[in-house]
C-alpha cells in the first residue's frame, strides 16, 4: 500500500463536500426482494419498481454507478432519482476510487506520529539521564554539605567564644554561612522539582500522542 499515491487535499475536500450533500448516514446495503416473501424480483417486477420510483419523484433524472470491465460497462448500483441521488452516486464512486489513497495517507500519518513518538521517547531518555546526572551532582554536594555542617557545628561547640555577641565578625560569618546553606537547600529542592516536572510533562505528551 505504501507504493500507492496518497489522496490529494483537493480530492479529500471533494469527498467532504460530497458527504455534506449526500443523504445523511447511516447507510445500509440490502438485497432487493419482496418485503414479505424475500423472493427475488423478476425482470418485470424490477422494471415496475424502477418505473414506480420514476413516477413518484418530481425529478426525472436517475443516477447509477458503473465500472468499466473488459467486456464493457457494468452497473455497480442505482441510487435512484431522488433529490440527493446524484450526490449519493458521486460519493460512492469517489470513495471507491480514492479509498486506496486515503489509506496511504492514513498510513503515512500514523508513521509520522510514530516517528514523533520515537523522537519524544529519545528526548525522555535523555531527560532521564539528565535527571540521573543531576541526582549524582546533588548527592555529591549533599555529601559536601554534610561535611560543612559538621565542621561548622564542631566550631560552634569547640570555640563558642569566637562566635558570641562580642565577636561581631564571626557572628556575621556564621549568619551568612547559615544563610548560604539555607539558600542552597532551597535551590536544590527547586531544581529537583523543575526536573521532575519537565520529565512528567514529557511523559504526558508522549501518552497523549
Amino acid at each position: 500500500m505504501s507504493d500507492e499515491t496518497p489522496i490529494s487535499d483537493e480530492a479529500l475536500l471533494n469527498i467532504l463536500r460530497l458527504t455534506e450533500e449526500a443523504s445523511p448516514a447511516p447507510w445500509t446495503s440490502a438485497r432487493l426482494a419482496h418485503a414479505y416473501t424475500g423472493e427475488s424480483l423478476t425482470a418485470g417486477e424490477f422494471g415496475e419498481y424502477m418505473s414506480h420510483s420514476h413516477r413518484v419523484s418530481q425529478l426525472k433524472d436517475a443516477y447509477f454507478v458503473y465500472v468499466e470491465l473488459d467486456d464493457g460497462p457494468a452497473d455497480v448500483c442505482h441510487t435512484g432519482n431522488g433529490p440527493r441521488s446524484a450526490w449519493n452516486a458521486a460519493l460512492i464512486a469517489a470513495m471507491r476510487n480514492d479509498l486506496p489513497g486515503i489509506l496511504v495517507r492514513l498510513e503515512r500519518a500514523e508513521a509520522q506520529i510514530e516517528g514523533d513518538r520515537d523522537i519524544q521517547r529519545a528526548a525522555l531518555a535523555e531527560r532521564d539521564q539528565e535527571l540521573l546526572r543531576a541526582a549524582e551532582r546533588i548527592a555529591e554536594r549533599e555529601s559536601q554539605l554534610v561535611i560543612m555542617r559538621s565542621r561548622l557545628e564542631e566550631c560552634l561547640v569547640t570555640y563558642p567564644e569566637r562566635f558570641d555577641a562580642e565577636s561581631l565578625g564571626p557572628v556575621i560569618f556564621r549568619s551568612e554561612l547559615l544563610s548560604i546553606l539555607e539558600r542552597y537547600d532551597i535551590h536544590r529542592a527547586a531544581r529537583i522539582a523543575e526536573l521532575e516536572a519537565g520529565n512528567d510533562g514529557l511523559e504526558a505528551e508522549i501518552e497523549d500522542r
